[in-house]
């Protein structure tokens, strides 16, 4: 009797072994599979794509180069608002916006700065339509502004990426913008706008003829002129004089030099 208790407990012993060897078994083809299927996951929701949007003036490597470390990670693991706030230190972005498309896909949207003109000071700069002093941008981006020529001493230093102060060059910038979006008829015939100590001047794109405006009421003094165009007509445009001066009280004097009274 107490033999076959014991045959009894060893088989009972081997099916339990048999059963635990084939848990083991199981479990560890189960964590295979779904290992498997982990990886076949993250392999269909790595970044593999990423599109941009929006830029004109920014380079799309200069932006590829920061979302370079999104390729590959899953798009439900990144921070986009930390990549949206590298991109926005770019001189040229004034906000971005990364979007997810599933499965595996970004859409970057750029807002650029509004370049306004030029800015010569010690070098070349650019400034936008905040008056913010930007860098020039890169040789193979060209844009088409007039420019605002400092020829005060000393000059003014600005850092870049701050706000313009200099009340100067802001009465200039003005010139620009009032030209840009309340004259723009004016505005096409703008090369640049000089800053003596005598005030300010517009170099103008026909044939380089100066526009004496003087130092007060320069939006009032664009105005006139903008009259003055309008008389003379588009065809002659500012071409047949030496110069304009509108430095003299209601009148506009043109053509040879005179003194003011």
């Amino acid at each position: 009797m107490k033999r076959n208790k014991t045959k009894i407990s060893d088989i009972l012993k081997l099916i339990t072994k048999v059963i635990l060897a084939l848990l083991v078994m199981g479990l560890f083809s189960l964590l295979i599979y779904f290992s498997f299927k982990w990886c076949q996951y993250n392999d269909l929701f790595a970044i593999n794509s990423i599109y941009i949007t929006g830029n004109n003036i920014t380079d799309d490597n200069e932006i590829l180069k920061i979302c370079q470390e999104l390729y590959n990670k899953n798009i439900f693991s990144i921070n986009e608002k930390a990549s949206q706030r590298k991109l926005e230190k770019l001189p040229y972005i004034y906000a971005t916006c990364i979007s997810k498309f599933l499965p595996s896909s970004l859409v970057v949207r750029i807002y650029e700065r509004k370049p306004l003109s030029f800015v010569k000071l010690k070098q070349l700069y650019v400034a936008d339509e905040n008056f913010t002093l930007l860098p020039p941008p890169e040789a193979n981006r060209s844009l088409s502004l007039p420019v605002i020529n400092y020829q005060l001493t000393p000059v003014p230093k600005i850092n870049q990426m701050d706000k313009i102060n200099d009340t100067n060059i802001l009465s200039a910038l003005n010139i620009v913008k009032s030209a840009k979006y309340e004259f723009k008829s004016l505005y096409n015939h703008i090369s640049e706008v000089v800053i003596t100590n005598e005030g300010f001047s517009i170099i103008t794109t026909d044939r380089g003829i100066p526009i004496y405006l003087g130092k007060d009421n320069l939006k009032h003094k664009l105005r006139i002129l903008l009259k003055f165009q309008e008389t003379i007509g588009d065809s002659r445009t500012y071409t047949q004089f030496h110069y304009i001066d509108l430095r003299w009280k209601k009148q506009v004097i043109v053509g040879s030099s005179r003194k003011r009274g």
